[in-house]
């Protein structure tokens, strides 16, 4: 399915189109912020397991060991494919 279908049928019938994201705040947060901030830093593999991570406005210190297991390793095809 084309993402830009509802947008389209939502802009004919001029009505404000409206996108679900099941899942908390905090992951959006996250994801929006991530590939910003996972540049300038080390793999959260490198980080170890007490290190936290502080910069994701809106939310508390995560640990590292605790981030998504896909997007540890920086270099991964998976991390690239989903931060980029």
């Amino acid at each position: 399915m084309d993402i830009d279908a509802p947008s389209d049928v939502a802009t004919e019938l001029s009505v404000p189109a409206y996108f679900f994201l099941p899942s908390r705040a905090s992951d959006l947060a996250v994801f929006l912020n991530l590939p910003y901030y996972y540049p300038i830093v080390p793999s959260f593999w490198e980080m170890g397991k007490t290190t936290l991570v502080r910069c994701f406005p809106g939310m508390p210190p995560i640990r590292a060991v605790d981030m998504l297991q896909s997007i540890h390793d920086k270099e991964s095809d998976a991390t690239k494919v989903q931060l980029y």
